[in-house]
């Protein structure tokens, strides 16, 4: 399977956020029609979501927590999947060629890991690693995508 093959397929979650410094958005997306059913845009108070990769993202997460779920109760949507979108620089993404990988998958994701370490060599300790293999022109593709942990509202107070 290619990486584009990857994307293309995968099943679309109905509800979707966007999370920037300034705005909380999303939308309801029907399924079978493919078109938007709703919307939002909630302004966020500054200071509460500022795009780092190196620092805390989440100033406020119980505001963000609280605005997030008034924003879904308007939704009324019964789906428990949603895609949430962060601020770039929160996020870093790689693309990297291997001749092989091993077969377990903690192998890969420390293998994946020591290469994502060669080009952030400060890689927070909290940080998450994520990736999906394909393949193409003789070669297994890794698209690694690295981010900080998001702390629970419960662990800041």
């Amino acid at each position: 399977m290619s990486l584009i093959r990857y994307f293309v397929d995968q099943p679309l979650p109905s509800v979707a956020f966007q999370v920037s410094s300034a705005y909380l958005s999303g939308i309801l997306v029907s399924p079978k029609e493919r078109k938007i059913k709703n919307h939002f845009i909630c302004p966020l108070d500054k200071g509460v979501v500022l795009p780092s990769f190196n620092q805390s993202n989440i100033r406020d997460l119980p505001l963000l927590e609280r605005r997030m779920k008034e924003s879904l109760a308007k939704f009324r949507f019964s789906e428990r999947k949603i895609a949430c979108l962060i601020p770039e620089p929160s996020i870093k993404a790689f693309v990297f060629s291997f001749e092989s990988l091993p077969a377990r998958r903690k192998e890969q994701a420390e293998l994946i890991r020591f290469r994502v370490k060669k080009h952030v060599p400060l890689l927070p300790e909290d940080s998450v690693l994520t990736f999906a293999r394909g393949y193409s022109a003789g070669s297994t593709k890794v698209l690694a995508a690295v981010a900080r942990r998001i702390p629970s509202s419960k662990s800041q107070h």
